[in-house]
């Protein structure tokens, strides 16, 4: 709505300049604050929000639990969770992708579908919608090949584009994961219990 306030919380100094400089690009100044802290000590007043979003960054916190516990303090009565992350059945992803999930924390870090709804639950939150969006992760995962591809014909001298090559055999991993469902992207909808 019009009259919506927003606060945004970032670990990085540099992200919440650069997220400020777009607000005040935007003209949201007034209405829209970042503001420097760790997920699991949200620097908020508890029962202060309506809502509290989590857009893929749950699977990289180390406190996932916590997180998602001081997210529930965040919330007036009523209030809402939403999270949207990465989905990994980990066990499931062949040897190679899961060897690069060391490196790529967003898969490594991922909690598997049922994962987000049982840290919801234990929270005391009710979860009351889940919503799959594969398609925009196996989207998003054709862009990279397509790009990396292109990268790849500009490189040839250095070793650069074997690198870039080994990069493009684990996005087709990686997409080949998602149409068998072992890699997936979700929204998790919860509310006070």
């Amino acid at each position: 709505s019009s009259g919506a306030e927003v606060t945004g919380v970032e670990l990085s100094p540099e992200a919440i300049a650069a997220a400020r400089r777009e607000a005040e690009t935007a003209g949201l100044s007034d209405r829209v604050r970042f503001v420097e802290g760790n997920a699991d000590a949200l620097p908020v007043t508890s029962a202060a929000f309506d809502a509290v979003v989590c857009e893929c960054a749950l699977c990289l916190f180390p406190g996932k639990a916590q997180a998602v516990a001081e997210m529930r303090r965040a919330l007036r009565p009523g209030g809402a969770v939403a999270i949207a992350d990465v989905t990994a059945e980990l066990e499931d992803l062949p040897a190679s992708l899961r060897g690069a999930a060391a490196r790529v924390a967003c898969i490594g870090e991922a909690l598997p579908s049922d994962g987000y709804p049982a840290l919801l639950r234990n929270a005391g939150l009710d979860l009351v919608a889940t919503e799959s969006h594969d398609g925009a992760l196996a989207a998003l995962a054709e862009r990279v090949e397509a790009r990396l591809r292109v990268a790849r014909m500009f490189l040839t001298a250095d070793g650069s584009a074997d690198l870039i090559g080994e990069v493009i055999e684990l996005v087709g991993e990686a997409q080949r994961a998602i149409i068998r469902g072992n890699l997936g992207y979700r929204l998790f909808v919860a509310r006070q219990a």
